[in-house]
């Protein structure tokens, strides 16, 4: 298991929004179950301010992506605030690349073109003028170059795959959906060519069902929301069909970080065997707990004993997570397969693990999510809600996501990302001698 660590401005912290295919939820779905994703990328956020933060924390990176350099191109006239002038921006690139490198290797992304017309009409409409060129990035991605060929650093460089055209943006300045997808590809067969090492067939799991291996942990500086069940929750980071994890991240961003352990065909008595491993990995501050459907087709056993052996698994998981943070549980979700000559069975013995679930969270006074009447109408599955029968598709993950959302709101309103505190400020609060 590998953690990599991106820092950066608005183009890496939006890089978990879905309706844009964000390019880190491509990489986190591309690397899930092999590496632990760290955001930092601070909206607005220049080399001068970040280089002040980077110091204070060591997440025991095993790979580092920079990528800055967007706001530092900001004209002075305009906009003396963010800018940072062409000859510091190296020097502040240089010295964070210097030190993230002691670390491990880093990935060096040059600041993109942008789409003057767009970004002109957005200030305008914020009662603004133009605060940036074409002319001037381009300098700033020439130093980034120059960076990462002084410190023999992996290099990206958007301008050979992302133009100076609308298509690549939503606004002039941020990523659209193309654009995501083409920094994801590029990045992809970056790892692919010069760090295969970081690449999934490379990467060998530090938590397998049936197998644990050792593993290195990792530290983060906010809270940590740890997300743990079956191929229900690994599909959480799936863009494609908009993952409730992938959605949950973006929620939290710059409040929280989200890991998803979720592991393919696992049961509640295998992902209890893993639990320790986790928790020496790192140390949640809530816990999401989604398990049950591969319990009831998992075993041959009479449904009695397996009803006993889930529910007491599951609430010795849930004590050992409530140690260090507070616990939602989900309840398994329904399925859809009519064309199974079982199936009717299967629904109603998965109905008895869904109410067992509710019993154990009524139980321990635990806050449970029901995901059965999101996703049944009329006492049956509605379809619609899947893509393969099992798994969610957008419109299961976007009820499940809100149904989430409700719940926290509801049961835990300290766990609302308003109520949450924010480490560092927004980029327009920013006092730099105070960072």
């Amino acid at each position: 298991m590998k953690t990599i660590l991106l820092v950066g401005d608005s183009l890496t912290q939006r890089g978990f929004q879905i309706k844009e295919a964000g390019w880190v939820s491509l990489l986190a779905d591309y690397l899930s179950g092999k590496a632990d994703i760290i955001n930092r990328g601070f909206s607005g956020y220049n080399t001068e301010w970040f280089k002040r933060i980077l110091p204070r924390h060591d997440f025991k990176q095993d790979l580092s992506v920079l990528f800055f350099g967007a706001n530092d191109a900001s004209l002075l006239k305009e906009n003396p605030h963010q800018h940072v002038p062409l000859d510091k921006y190296y020097e502040n690139l240089l010295e964070m690349t210097q030190q993230l490198k002691q670390k491990g290797p880093v990935i060096l992304i040059t600041p993109p073109p942008m789409f003057e017309q767009d970004w002109l009409d957005y200030q305008r409409s914020q009662g603004k003028s133009l605060d940036r060129s074409l002319e001037t990035v381009q300098k700033y991605r020439e130093q980034c170059i120059k960076v990462a060929k002084q410190t023999q650093s992996h290099l990206l460089d958007t301008w050979t795959f992302i133009e100076a055209q609308r298509s690549f943006f939503v606004d002039g300045l941020h990523f659209s959906h193309d654009a995501n997808l083409k920094l994801f590809e590029h990045l992809k067969l970056l790892l692919e060519r010069e760090l295969k090492a970081f690449t999934p067939q490379e990467i060998k799991p530090s938590l397998e069902v049936g197998k644990i291996q050792e593993t290195s942990n990792f530290t983060v500086d906010q809270p940590l929301i740890l997300c743990l069940g079956d191929s229900l929750t690994r599909r959480g980071f799936e863009v494609q069909t908009s993952g409730w994890v992938s959605q949950l991240q973006d929620h939290y961003i710059r409040k929280a970080d989200v890991i998803n352990k979720g592991f393919d065909f696992c049961s509640t008595s295998q992902l209890k065997t893993l639990l320790p491993s986790i928790f020496d990995r790192c140390t949640p501050s809530l816990s999401i707990l989604m398990i049950g459907t591969n319990d009831m087709f998992n075993t041959k056993e009479p449904m009695s004993v397996q009803l006993v052996q889930y529910k007491q698994s599951l609430a010795e998981m849930v004590g050992r997570l409530s140690s260090t943070g507070p616990v939602i549980l989900i309840t398994p979700p329904p399925f859809y397969e009519p064309e199974f000559a079982e199936y009717m069975d299967c629904f109603r013995g998965l109905e008895a693990y869904r109410n067992a679930c509710l019993e154990v969270g009524a139980q321990l006074q635990v806050p449970t999510l029901d995901a059965w009447p999101l996703m049944t109408t009329n006492g049956l599955t509605d379809d619609s809600y899947f893509s393969d029968g099992t798994h969610l598709n957008s419109k299961g993950n976007n009820i499940l996501f809100k149904g989430l959302q409700g719940l926290i709101e509801e049961r835990l309103p300290n766990w609302k990302p308003d109520a949450m505190a924010l480490k560092y400020p927004w980029w327009d609060q920013v006092v730099v001698d105070q960072l």
